[in-house]
C-alpha cells in the first residue's frame, strides 16, 4: 500500500517564505531580510528562489514558447536528475547523475549557455533503491558566498559537498546513514553561516547544521523515524527567523540557529514531499500518506490547526500570496483557498500529471506538467483563468527557476527507448 502511496514522493521539494502581501489586519513580511540572509534579486540561488517561496521579483517574462520560439540557448545534460537549476551572477549550476558512474555538478554560462565545467562529486556508490520516478540527483543546490552546497545520497549515506564556482572541491561530509526504498530528495537551506538539511528516512531521521567553512556539525536535533521528504523552509514568523517543516503529523518549527524546538502543531499526515509556505502568522502544509490532508496552522498559537480539508498535494508545493493559497495536486487539480477560512474560492483541472512546483511572476502563476506542458494562469481568487500554455520536451520534474526576465527550465525529451535531457533558457 504505501509502496503504490509514494509513487510521486522524492521527485522534487521545495520551500516557501513570506508573503509578497500580508493577510489583513497582519503585518506584512519583508520579501527579503538580514537575519535570513539576501541575494540579488536577479538570482535565483537556491531551491524556490531568493525568498525559499516561489515568488520571483517583479519582472517581464515570454508567456509563450516552443523548440523555436523564445529560446535563447539550450544544453544537452547528460545524466538524470529531478533537481532544478540554480541562477548566481553569471553561471547557472546543476546537479545530474548516472547510476553506477557518477554524482555531478555542471556550471553554464548565464549568457551563451556555454558549458563551463562537469565534476565529478561521487564516482563510485551512485547506487541504492530509489524508486524508479526518482534519481539520484533530486536535490536543488544551494549558493553563499562563492561556494554551491549539494547533498548526495550515496553508498546508503547522505554526503554534502561544498563547491566553489570553478568547480573545485572545497570539502565533502558524510552527515548520516540513509536507508529508504524512495531515494533522497531535500534541498539545503543556507541561514548566516550554517547549512541547513533535513534528513528523515526509515530508520531513524534528523535535522543538521553543519558549518560553511569546515563542514562539521554545528547542531543535529532528532526526528521522527518515519520517512517524510519535505524540505524544510525559513520563514520569518513573529519577529523570529524559523525553520519549519511538515510531516510526522505536525508542522513543526525549529530555531535555525540551534535546532532547538520553539512549537509543534498537530496537522498533515506522516510522510509529505512539499514544504510549507506562509502568509503573516499562518503556515500552511499538505500530504498524502496515508492521509489526504492540506492544513493551516498559527505560529502565533500553536497546538491546534486552524483549518484542514480532505485533499492531497503530495509532491508540489503550494504558493499564498495576497490573502489566498493556490496548489495543483499531483494529478493536476488547481485549487485556490482563501488562507485564513480554508473556503474554497474554485477549482479547476489542468491535463496531466504534476511534481512540480509553482512559480509566480507578478500576477500569473507558472505549472509545468510531467508531460512537458506549462501552464500559466492568474492568482486570483474570483475565477480561474488560463493564460498560456507551452510545450517543451515530455519528461519533466524539475520545477523551473525565473530571475533576470528569463526562464531556466530542465525537461526530457523521452522516444525510441531513448532519454536526453536539456537545460532550456527561455526569454527574448
Amino acid at each position: 500500500m504505501r509502496f503504490t502511496c509514494c509513487l510521486l514522493l522524492l521527485i522534487v521539494n521545495g520551500c516557501g517564505q513570506g508573503p509578497v502581501d500580508g493577510l489583513p489586519g497582519k503585518p506584512l513580511l519583508p520579501q527579503e531580510s538580514e537575519a535570513l540572509g539576501t541575494v540579488p534579486r536577479a538570482d535565483w540561488s537556491s531551491w524556490r528562489g531568493p525568498n525559499h517561496n516561489g515568488i520571483a521579483a517583479p519582472q517581464d517574462i515570454v508567456s509563450e514558447w516552443g523548440p523555436d520560439k523564445n529560446i535563447l540557448w539550450r544544453a544537452e545534460l547528460p545524466g538524470k536528475g529531478h533537481s532544478s537549476p540554480i541562477v548566481v551572477g553569471k553561471q547557472v549550476f546543476i546537479s545530474t547523475a548516472e547510476a553506477g558512474e557518477y554524482q555531478a555538478l555542471m556550471a553554464f554560462d548565464r549568457t551563451s549557455g556555454e558549458a563551463q565545467w562537469k565534476t565529478d562529486l561521487h564516482t563510485t556508490g551512485v547506487q541504492g533503491k530509489i524508486h524508479e520516478r526518482n534519481s539520484y540527483a533530486t536535490s536543488t543546490p544551494a549558493y553563499h558566498d562563492g561556494a554551491v552546497y549539494l547533498p548526495f545520497y550515496n553508498a546508503e549515506k547522505i554526503v554534502m559537498s561544498k563547491v566553489d564556482t570553478e568547480g573545485r572541491i572545497i570539502w565533502q561530509k558524510p552527515i548520516m546513514d540513509f536507508a529508504s526504498l524512495w531515494g533522497f530528495s531535500v534541498s539545503p537551506t543556507i541561514y548566516k553561516d550554517l547549512v541547513l538539511l533535513s534528513i528523515e528516512h526509515l530508520a531513524r531521521g534528523a535535522i543538521v547544521a553543519l558549518k560553511q567553512d569546515s563542514g562539521d556539525i554545528a547542531w543535529k536535533t532528532a526526528r521522527s523515524k518515519e520517512p517524510n521528504h519535505a524540505s524544510p523552509v525559513l520563514l520569518k514568523l513573529n519577529g523570529t527567523d524559523q525553520f519549519v517543516i511538515n510531516g510526522a503529523k505536525t508542522i513543526s518549527s525549529y530555531d535555525p540557529a540551534t535546532g532547538t524546538e520553539l512549537w509543534s502543531t498537530p496537522a498533515t499526515t506522516v510522510e509529505c514531499v512539499g514544504s510549507v509556505v506562509a502568509l503573516g502568522d499562518l503556515v500552511f502544509g499538505s500530504g498524502g500518506y496515508p492521509d489526504h490532508i492540506t492544513s493551516c496552522v498559527s505560529a502565533s498559537q500553536p497546538g491546534t490547526a486552524i483549518w484542514t480539508v480532505k485533499k492531497k498535494v503530495y509532491a508540489p508545493s503550494m504558493l499564498a500570496v495576497k490573502g489566498h493559497l493556490y496548489a495543483v495536486t499531483d494529478k493536476g487539480i488547481t485549487y485556490c483557498w482563501e488562507a485564513r477560512t480554508g473556503k474554497e474560492k474554485w477549482v479547476a483541472r489542468l491535463k496531466g500529471d504534476f511534481s512540480t512546483s509553482l512559480v509566480l511572476v507578478k500576477d500569473r502563476l507558472l505549472a509545468v506538467s510531467e508531460q512537458g506542458t506549462a501552464y500559466f494562469f492568474e492568482a486570483r481568487p474570483d475565477k480561474f483563468n488560463l493564460r498560456a500554455r507551452n510545450q517543451l520536451g515530455n519528461d519533466t520534474f524539475a520545477t523551473p527557476s525565473v530571475c533576470g526576465g528569463r526562464i531556466y527550465l530542465r525537461t526530457a525529451q523521452r522516444g525510441g527507448g531513448k532519454r536526453q535531457e536539456t537545460l532550456y533558457c527561455i526569454g527574448r
